[in-house]
């Protein structure tokens, strides 16, 4: 017999995998509940802009593959108005993995912080 809700102890890195990435706001909408509709929040689609992270393979060994581009869906637990093309990080991130061979994660946070962008000065 199967174990059951096993997935409820699984625990998703999510300060690891987004250390080295930088992440860009492209959509913003309405979080509903799949079978009720209720209101939960924000659904703030995002994309890897930047991924610096080095990968390896299950032998340890450096491979060159990135995530640079892909999306995530990042559900915010509250209603937030997010700028498109704002450079953002989420705040206490709970990260699961699902889909076909985990390959991807679903991610649920507080919060979602704008980067200020840097004013450069312009020589004269």
């Amino acid at each position: 017999m199967p174990l059951k809700k096993v997935a409820n102890y699984v625990r998703y890195d999510w300060q690891g995998f987004a250390k080295d990435k930088r992440f860009i706001c492209t959509g913003c909408s309405e979080w509903k509940d799949h079978d009720t509709g209720k209101h939960l929040g924000s659904l703030v689609e995002a994309t890897i802009i930047e991924d610096k992270t080095v990968y390896y393979d299950k032998d340890g060994n450096e491979v060159k593959v990135t995530n640079r581009f892909e999306k995530i869906n990042m559900k915010v637990k509250k209603d937030v108005d997010i700028p498109l093309d704002s450079i953002i990080n989420p705040i206490n991130v709970v990260a699961k993995p699902y889909g076909d061979f985990n390959s991807k994660i679903s991610v649920t946070c507080d919060d979602i912080q704008i980067v200020p962008t840097q004013q450069t000065r312009k020589v004269i």
